[in-house]
């Protein structure tokens, strides 16, 4: 498994989600319903993310009001 980063086209949130590295299985927290939500993108680095963007659940505490 691999960690991956994915930004919700439609919210600009940015959700962490793990890669199986052998079938490419990519699994979401059921609670972020990243299933319904439409369009999304990989994003390599959460480094240059602004903290407002992401998502409550997949990083707690890491998050500034908005």
């Amino acid at each position: 498994m691999s960690t991956i980063y994915l930004r919700d086209l439609s919210s600009g949130r940015v959700h962490k989600a793990e890669r199986d590295d052998e079938t490419g299985v990519i699994r979401t927290a059921e609670g972020c319903n990243l299933d319904d939500a439409g369009e999304r993108e990989e994003i390599t680095s959460i480094d240059d993310v602004d903290p407002g963007a992401l998502c409550d659940r997949d990083f707690p505490g890491e998050r500034v009001a908005d």
